[in-house]
């Protein structure tokens, strides 16, 4: 599953793959990574990372039935999120997010860049529209595919 996510005032196109869950809630996600049809005029890639965007969930209730249900949170930061691992809640109502995240993220083939995917831990309050806490899981391996047996499970 590819989509992008259309802002509001529809000024950029932000790129997401794949999708995350929750008992409760389905989880998408504005990231820094933004789809510039430029590309097709200038050459390179047509995902484009745009520092000065900072990468936001959308908690969206599992039986919504208008955008407007949407809450969005900012997480205070630009960066990209591409295979979530997981996500769940906690008894509190708290959402858990294990996903890799990568701050810059270069989509250009034809260069020798490597982008770090670090796995990142973030807590996530519904009810107020915030990030409780955010940490990195793993500093030490770089991993942007994750898989895990049971979404949107705790195990």
């Amino acid at each position: 599953v590819s989509y992008f996510v259309p802002t509001d005032d529809k000024s950029y196109v932000s790129f997401a793959h794949n999708l995350i869950f929750t008992d409760n809630y389905s989880i998408i996600w504005d990231c820094s990574v933004h789809f510039d049809t430029a590309a097709m005029f200038t050459g390179g890639s047509y995902f484009k990372t745009k520092p000065e965007f900072n990468l936001r969930f959308g908690i969206v209730p599992r039986h919504a039935t208008s955008k407007e249900e949407t809450v969005w949170i900012d997480t205070g930061g630009p960066g990209a999120i591409v295979h979530p691992l997981n996500s769940w809640e906690e008894e509190d109502g708290t959402i858990v997010i294990w996903t890799p995240f990568c701050e810059d993220l270069n989509l250009d083939l034809d260069t020798d860049e490597i982008n770090t995917f670090l796995m990142m831990e973030y807590r996530l309050d519904p009810s107020t529209g915030t990030v409780i806490d955010r940490q990195t899981i793993d500093s030490n391996m770089n991993v942007e595919f994750s898989v895990v047996a049971t979404m949107g499970k705790k195990v």
